[in-house]
């Protein structure tokens, strides 16, 4: 996270999370600092309805064609496609590779770790 908040990318979170949660998981693992926006479930509609997505784009003026959406159940894949932004999953949520592979997404990941080096790679390279 630090090495993407360096190179300029705006992090934010749109989870199915309360407010009170969000808050008290990023106060735990002191990752509050990394996201300059969020939306939660208590908040917005639920995904996939593509308002978290839309409303944060919103906020930070930045169209579809530069969002991207990571995350690691169906619903989060949907959401995404629903607001008209890239998507990419990791297979560490709820739902497994198989049925993550059903809804269309860019690419998936076995985990944040090989997510991470494959972001700063793509950004780097359309910089």
């Amino acid at each position: 996270m630090k090495q993407l908040n360096a190179m300029g990318v705006i992090c934010t979170v749109a989870t199915g999370k309360s407010r009170q949660g969000l808050n008290r998981a990023m106060a735990n693992s002191d990752t509050a600092r990394y996201f300059m926006g969020s939306r939660c479930a208590d908040e917005c509609h639920s995904k996939p309805h593509p308002q978290m997505i839309l409303e944060l784009m919103e906020e930070f003026g930045i169209d579809a064609a530069h969002v991207v959406m990571i995350g690691d159940t169906t619903h989060d894949l949907n959401m995404a496609n629903a607001a008209g932004v890239h998507a990419l999953s990791v297979q560490t949520g709820a739902h497994p590779p198989k049925l993550l592979n059903q809804v269309p997404h860019l690419q998936s990941f076995r985990s944040i770790n090989e997510l991470a080096p494959w972001l700063i790679q793509t950004i780097s390279a359309q910089s």
